[in-house]
Order: C-alpha cells, then sequence, then structure tokens
C-alpha cells in the first residue's frame, strides 16, 4: 500500500454536508464505484477560493441531484419510447385481426342474406339460415367493441 500523501498544497479546501432527518439520523452515501471497507461517504466537495463553504456544499448537492434527474430523464425517455413501440404494434395487431376476422364473417354473412330473400325456403331452413345471420352480425358487432377497446 503506498503512502498517503500528506502535502495540503496539492488539495483544494474541502466541505462536507451532514444532513439529518427529525428523529436524528444522518445520511450517508455509498459510492457508486466503492471497493473495499471505505465505500460509505458523507456528500462532499471542494471550495472554490474565496467560496463560501455552505455555498459549495449546496453547489456540489445541487450538482450531484442535477446529474442523478438527467440519468432518471434519459431512463424515463428511453421507456417511453419503447411504450410508444408497443403501442404501435398493438394497433397495428388489432387492425391485422380485425381485417382477417371480418373479411371471412362478411363472406358468409353476404351469401346468407341472398338465401334468406329467396321464396322457396322451408320454415325450418329459414330460421337455420336467420340464426347463421344473427350469429355472423353478433360476431362482427364484438370484433368492432374490441376495436374499439383498441382505440
Amino acid at each position: 500500500m503506498s503512502e498517503p500523501i500528506r502535502d495540503p498544497s496539492r488539495y483544494r479546501a474541502n466541505v462536507g454536508l451532514a444532513v439529518f432527518s427529525p428523529a436524528g439520523h444522518v445520511f450517508v452515501g455509498r459510492r457508486i464505484n466503492g471497493r473495499g471497507a471505505f465505500q460509505w461517504q458523507l456528500p462532499q466537495g471542494g471550495v472554490d477560493k474565496g467560496e463560501d463553504p455552505a455555498e459549495a456544499a449546496l453547489r456540489d448537492a445541487n450538482r450531484d441531484l442535477e446529474s442523478r434527474i438527467a440519468a432518471r430523464t434519459e431512463e424515463l425517455a428511453a421507456s417511453n419510447q419503447k411504450l410508444r413501440q408497443l403501442h404501435e404494434q398493438k394497433d397495428e395487431m388489432f387492425r391485422s385481426v380485425s381485417h382477417q376476422l371480418r373479411a371471412p364473417l362478411r363472406l358468409i354473412l353476404t351469401p346468407v342474406e341472398a338465401m334468406r330473400g329467396r321464396t322457396d325456403l322451408d320454415a325450418e331452413d329459414r330460421e337455420r339460415l336467420g340464426s347463421i345471420q344473427r350469429n355472423t352480425l353478433r360476431l362482427l358487432g364484438l370484433v368492432d367493441d374490441v376495436l374499439d377497446l383498441a382505440k
């Protein structure tokens, strides 16, 4: 282990910031890149020549807070972009599913409506075609409801 540098001219004056809760607890921060036994410290920074120590402490605390806010803002922007992409994919899926369901239902409904107009059908056939028509219309209505929910 190397000897500590004891020449004070190599360092600027320092300030530490202690934050206490009303219950008397003190805030102690953990170093992000800390290794070994000395990973914990109070917020601290340097005091520039002619600077008030309290102002230096606030400056350093603000700088730390601003960098944390900037990092969190970047994270949120990335999350929002991902959510927008997922929303667009969902909308495209609903449009596709809608088309895939509507087309066959219309292909069923069109000939059924034409057949129901025939006069040579007995009551039983007319009832069966009516049932097919009602259920097909019901399915089309459900597809429309799902699409309305997706909007």
